[in-house]
């Protein structure tokens, strides 16, 4: 899987904005990478990430606006697209979403955030799907920033056969410490490959770090960004290293005493 993040700013509430940047910095990844074949985005992209009830205003459905614009550009350039956006189911209640488009346009994952963060759960529902998606590149675990820190969900993802699993983020100052070590927990903890990609810059109170990454399934960086600024991470991922890796040293799925924690 060859795959690509981005670490970038984005305009609260100007979706329209923040979709031509979008489409920019595919079509830019795509002339730098031409092998590439995912790029993900980060947590709430599409409309900046900002708690605030301006958020009614962004909200769209799964298949809005944005997905139209987002679904064109991945069917053009014949690649899979991940990004963050505030869907809304009625007009009370709006989800925290990550959206999956395939290489023909289509879309084949929907993800709502089931972890909030005690100033998300004033604004958004929690999700309540556990979601792995068969591409035509590998299967894909989601989960949106907050989720990395409960290990719980990446093993339920592992279970469902996730080789890699993205993680879109929205992660502030001071709390880089946690948002890396969080990320390679994960990654090793259950033998995947990991890719977090972070906003940048300053969201009313928040100042978003940066420090995107993609982690092998050993916990190693394969690759990072250690400066605050705007870029465009890439990896290939070998699958077949992560099955080696399982079959060595990182036997715990296989000598995990499961008999014992059965509730």
């Amino acid at each position: 899987m060859n795959i690509a993040i981005v670490q970038s700013q984005y305009t609260n509430g100007n979706s329209q904005k923040n979709l031509e940047k979008m489409v920019e910095q595919v079509e830019s990844c795509i002339n730098k990478y031409q092998n590439v074949e995912i790029i993900i985005f980060p947590e709430l992209s599409s409309t900046g990430y900002f708690l605030t009830k301006e958020l009614q205003d962004v909200a769209d459905h799964a298949v809005g606006e944005h997905f139209q614009i987002m679904s064109a550009v991945a069917k053009r350039e014949k690649i899979i697209i991940a990004y963050g956006y505030v869907e809304k189911e009625d007009a009370n209640m709006i989800y925290n979403s990550l959206m999956v488009i395939n290489s023909k346009g289509e879309k084949i994952a929907n993800y709502r955030k089931i972890h909030l963060t005690p100033l998300e759960k004033e604004f958004f529902t929690a999700g309540s799907e556990i979601v792995v998606v068969e591409s035509e590149i590998g299967k894909i675990g989601l989960m949106t920033c907050w989720d990395l820190a409960f290990p719980d969900l990446a093993k339920a993802l592992a279970q469902k056969g996730a080789e890699v699993i993205l993680a879109p983020s929205a992660w502030e100052s001071p709390h880089h410490e946690p948002y890396e070590l969080f990320a390679r927990a994960r990654a090793i903890d259950y033998t995947v490959f990991i890719a977090t990609c972070n906003h940048i810059g300053l969201s009313n109170n928040l100042d978003f770090f940066g420090k995107s990454a993609i982690y092998g399934p050993d916990g190693k960086v394969m690759v990072k960004s250690e400066e605050k600024e705007e870029t465009i991470l890439f990896a290939s991922l070998d699958f077949n290293q992560r099955k080696k890796l399982q079959d060595s040293f990182f036997t715990m799925k296989a000598d995990f005493r499961e008999d014992l924690f059965k509730r």
